[in-house]
């Protein structure tokens, strides 16, 4: 900065038009070369100014009362073409918003993936819960009226029977009829005490308090007293092929798993023949019913021992999908497992494997 008492010494134009008073904004004087011993500047600098990529720009400062500066200040401004100067400003200012925008995207990139990535897994489980509620209900709406219906009917001949046997005289029954009808009362009280007992069955096992009471069983008398009981034989030509096998087993679930799976096998079986085997093996017994039906399709086998689901059978079939459901868990109960494969010579063999230990004293001799 230079002051009004600076001595005698030369000044530059520019600075002299500035100390006396000059009130422009700035004065400019593009290539002034330095007068006098004042102004110390360096090769470099004043060959820029001769080149004219230098402006030496003085700016007033301090106005005194009578209007004449107390000083002025001296600075050196780079210079060049308006078109060039522009360019290079608008080349900064893109660089600026380009390195803006890369450090936005930046940080903004993971949090925008990350918000993204838990909307789709919250839609996606929101969609599986709406799938697992219109499962449900559907399934609700299959049970109750797979229920309604087994329970319809079975009263509704009931009732029959009841009130002709009470109106017996009056319609001139004879003794045939009678027995007919007290066979078809009990044939439908056992079809309502099966359904009852496996929805309570299912109930049990879905709260854990059901386990296996193992005694000494003779499976072979079990399988023939089961198809006795179920009348099998008046709706199919029955074979039984059972050697005594004494096993260490709960008899009353045995029991429920031979009855279910023949009476699956009336249900959703075409075919004419029944065959129940029991087979002693080393660690336990196999126990198959098999048929010569139609079989099972492979892409259902598993999912017909899961509860209230059937295969394709028609929509008349009776049942309300728990039989099979409560075969595979019984097995597991003991141990074992329920699986059906195809039958050679064509249908469906439904097999199940209960491990128990073999009595020594009944177990054949070699």
């Amino acid at each position: 900065m230079i002051g009004q008492g600076a001595g005698p010494k030369a000044l530059n134009p520019g600075v002299a038009d500035a100390l006396a008073g000059r009130r422009d904004a700035e004065l400019l004087h593009a290539g002034d070369e330095p007068s006098g011993e004042d102004e110390s500047i360096d090769a470099g600098t004043a060959q820029l100014l001769e080149a004219g990529d230098l402006l030496e720009v003085y700016v007033p400062l301090s106005f005194t009362s009578a209007g004449m500066p107390a000083g002025v200040f001296e600075m050196y401004v780079p210079y060049g073409p308006v078109e060039g100067t522009v360019a290079r400003d608008v080349r900064r200012i893109r660089l600026l918003l380009f390195s803006g925008l890369a450090i936005l995207y930046a940080v903004l990139l993971p949090i925008v993936a990350g918000a993204s990535r838990k909307l789709r897994k919250q839609a996606q489980l929101e969609r599986e819960a709406a799938e697992h509620l219109r499962q449900a209900d559907e399934v609700k709406n299959s049970f109750l009226t797979a229920v309604s219906h087994e329970l319809r009917t079975p009263l509704s001949s009931i009732l029959g029977c009841a009130v002709s046997l009470g109106q017996r005289q009056g319609l001139g029954l004879s003794d045939e009829d009678v027995d007919d009808l007290t066979g078809r009362l009990e044939s439908n009280a056992r079809k309502l005490t099966r359904l009852v007992s496996d929805l309570l069955d299912l109930d049990r096992l879905a709260q854990g308090v059901i386990e296996p009471r193992r005694v000494a069983t003779d499976v072979a008398d079990l399988v023939r007293m089961v198809v006795a009981e179920t009348r099998v034989a008046e709706r199919r030509n029955v074979h039984i092929d059972a050697e005594p096998t004494l096993i260490e087993l709960d008899p009353a679930k045995v029991e429920r798993i031979v009855e279910n799976l023949v009476m699956n096998s009336l249900r959703h079986s075409t075919g004419t023949d029944l065959w129940v085997r029991v087979v002693p093996e080393p660690e336990g017994v196999l126990i198959a019913v098999e048929d010569n039906g139609l079989g099972v399709p492979a892409g259902v086998r598993a999912r017909i021992f899961e509860p209230f689901k059937r295969g394709q059978a028609p929509s008349h079939a009776p049942g309300v999908g728990v039989g099979l459901s409560i075969v595979a868990n019984f097995a597991r109960l003991h141990g074992g497992r329920a699986w059906v494969e195809d039958r050679q010579g064509g249908g469906a063999s439904f097999r199940v494997f209960l491990p128990g230990a073999r009595v020594p004293s009944l177990v054949p001799s070699a």
